[in-house]
């Protein structure tokens, strides 16, 4: 999306208070950001200071009760409408010749509407089009556009401008098969796939725009999910073949949900460092094969990933000696002291008396973290149903499989 630059009259009327009238407001609008941003005299400048003394309050107002009015571009109307769950992400002040203050805050999510000729409904995903079209294609040449089908849709997708973008035709397309597009989509590339622009046209002639900031930028490192390289799941390899065989639509609703939720914890880990990569693969596991209150969460853990053909030994073995170095301990509240000498107690240990460099440097050079995403991997593949999942011979050493 080219940088569309909106002229507008921006004032922030918070109830029984004097409104702030700002000069020269505009909205930049681009891939990366949106700026709103205007310019406060020296008199409403102090006023401005006085009333937000130390800043507080101050994006829950902006957020609220600023107003953007009589907006236009190249002399076009422009229609803005500032979302119920758009959030302001940053806000900037600095002084000016004359006594004069301006004032730049970022917005996480904007509607515009126009008057358009385009008759057409449709979103752009941050996923980049040659990598989802060789997908698709499988071989050969990579067109403008390609079809993908799956649970009798057809989805329409096409080229950008943008390399790291994806167009996706929405016409006659339910919420609820982009939202299964997307969960997908976000397992087998291991980054979080969102809906950034959505483009809707109405009868009077109208398009409506509504960008929507994602909370992780993915940017160019884009990548396929890598435990998949070393597994066999299905017959065919692919994203298309995985789409076509997931057995989404056969789980029942909470497991639905249950499964949504995993994909975007796994998939949030891309952006983590290893101790809060950790935390959320545990996470994982603890809600497929754990909450067992008041047993011990290992032993618990290992007899519900076994049921799952899961060794836990092969993500961490209890003890481990690696681990027991660090010489930390668990203090219960009847003052006992544990030894923390498996994941299951490092997880515990972290939540309740905090993470440290030793534990940090320890998940980095230990291969824990990895593993846990192998298990991971597994489980979700099942729960998407596959269950014939084998690791490919040459990479037997990674398997975190019982020997069978």
């Amino acid at each position: 999306m080219e940088m569309k630059v909106l002229k507008t009259n921006i004032s922030l009327c918070k109830p029984n208070c004097e409104p702030f009238i700002f000069e020269n407001g505009k909205i930049a609008i681009s891939d990366e950001s949106i700026v709103a941003s205007g310019c406060l005299n020296s008199s409403q400048g102090d006023k401005f200071s006085i009333a937000y003394k130390a800043g507080i309050d101050l994006r829950h107002d902006f957020s609220k009760y600023v107003k953007y009015e009589k907006a236009h571009e190249n002399g076009k109307r422009i229609d803005i409408k500032i979302e119920d769950d758009s959030r302001v992400l940053f806000f900037r002040t600095s002084s000016m010749p004359n006594g004069y203050s301006e004032l730049s805050w970022s917005l996480s999510k904007i509607s515009i509407s126009y008057s358009s000729d385009i008759k057409e409904n449709f979103v752009v995903l941050n996923l980049p089009y040659f990598q989802l079209a060789k997908e698709v294609r499988l071989f050969g040449d990579l067109p403008d556009f390609v079809i993908l089908t799956f649970d009798s849709h057809s989805l329409n997708l096409r080229k950008t401008e943008n390399a790291n973008q994806t167009i996706l035709c929405t016409e006659n397309l339910t919420p609820n098969v982009l939202d299964v597009f997307l969960i997908h989509a976000s397992f087998y590339f291991y980054s979080l796939v969102n809906s950034i622009i959505q483009y809707s046209t109405y009868d009077d002639g109208k398009q409506k725009m509504t960008i929507h900031m994602p909370n992780f930028e993915n940017g160019k490192s884009f990548s396929y999910l890598s435990e998949l390289h070393y597994i066999t799941f299905s017959e065919e390899r692919g994203f298309k073949s995985f789409l076509h065989q997931s057995k989404w639509y056969e789980l029942p609703d909470d497991d639905m949900k249950k499964l949504k939720c995993a994909v975007y914890t796994l998939a949030r880990c891309k952006y983590c460092d290893e101790t809060t990569e950790f935390l959320l693969l545990y996470s994982i596991l603890d809600r497929y094969a754990g909450n067992s209150y008041g047993k011990d969460p290992y032993t618990t853990m290992k007899d519900n990933l076994a049921i799952r053909n899961i060794d836990i030994s092969k993500i961490g073995s209890n003890p481990d000696s690696s681990l027991q170095k660090l010489k930390l301990k668990l203090i219960r509240s009847n003052g006992k002291e544990v030894v923390v000498d498996n994941f299951c107690n490092l997880r515990n240990y972290i939540m309740h008396f905090t993470a440290n460099e030793s534990i940090d440097e320890f998940l980095r050079k230990n291969g824990l973290v990895s593993n846990m995403r192998f298990a991971v991997t597994v489980i979700l593949l099942q729960e998407f149903g596959f269950h014939n999942i084998t690791f490919l011979k040459e990479w037997s050493h990674l398997s975190v499989l019982l020997n069978r």
